[in-house]
């Protein structure tokens, strides 16, 4: 037998899979989230106010309920009538309940109901052998999001403020600007006074969670609030 050569392999650098994609790819493999959660993201431009499951013990028979999360599994069936309606599996930051979506709400929202979406769904509880919601509305979070949002605040520290920084700032916003975006105001701040300016609608941007994340990387966390 001849001498065994090993042959070393230079393996390509690519690109980190953005969190989105890295967190659907773990659903569909093992049926749950595992390094993080989609609703983390959001959680960075607004304040969460939903119910949220670990209170599900507490939850009464015909209470209102709002609740966002993210799809995990849909099963679908038909009513005698033929009528489609599906029972949702929904996993917020703290657990999972199942919301039944009845056809008069299923008809307007199946496009909205697919297994990775992260959805708002409002309802009420219905006590059987385990608490379930039914729906009477579900909405995309991100079309949610969009009507509470009013504006996106950057403030600048004055001595902080130059010409590179305004022209990156420029060039980000008319990269990331959107049609159906916010408008953008710029606050710069002095030890005397605030000015206050609202740049062109050509500017305006969505709040999107990876834009935010880019313009907080930009300009700093801390300049940056969803009004």
């Amino acid at each position: 037998f001849g001498e065994e050569k090993l042959v070393k392999r230079e393996l390509p650098e690519v690109d980190e899979w953005p969190e989105r994609v890295k967190l659907e790819y773990e659903r569909t493999a093992i049926g749950f989230y595992l390094s993080g959660h989609p609703l983390l993201e959001y959680r960075e431009i607004i304040p969460l106010k939903f119910n949220s499951t670990s209170e599900i013990d507490e939850w009464e028979d015909s209470q209102e309920i709002r609740i966002a999360g993210a799809v995990m599994s849909i099963k679908r069936r038909r009513t005698q009538r033929g009528d489609l309606w599906a029972t949702v599996e929904i996993s917020d930051l703290d657990g999972i309940v199942n919301v039944l979506v009845f056809p008069n709400v299923y008809s307007e929202s199946m496009d909205v109901l697919t297994e990775g979406n992260v959805v708002v769904i409002e309802g009420t509880v219905r006590e059987e052998d385990e608490k379930v919601i039914i729906a009477k509305s579900v909405e995309r979070l991100d079309s949610n999001l969009e009507l509470k949002v009013n504006g996106i605040l950057i403030n600048l520290k004055q001595e902080s403020v130059n010409r590179n920084l305004l022209e990156a700032l420029r060039n980000f916003l008319k990269t990331n600007s959107s049609k159906n975006g916010k408008p953008v105001i710029i606050e710069i701040e002095s030890e005397r006074n605030v000015v206050r300016v609202q740049a062109h609608p050509d500017y305006s941007i969505a709040p999107d969670p990876a834009v935010i994340r880019g313009l907080k990387r930009l300009v700093g966390s801390k300049s940056v609030a969803v009004l």
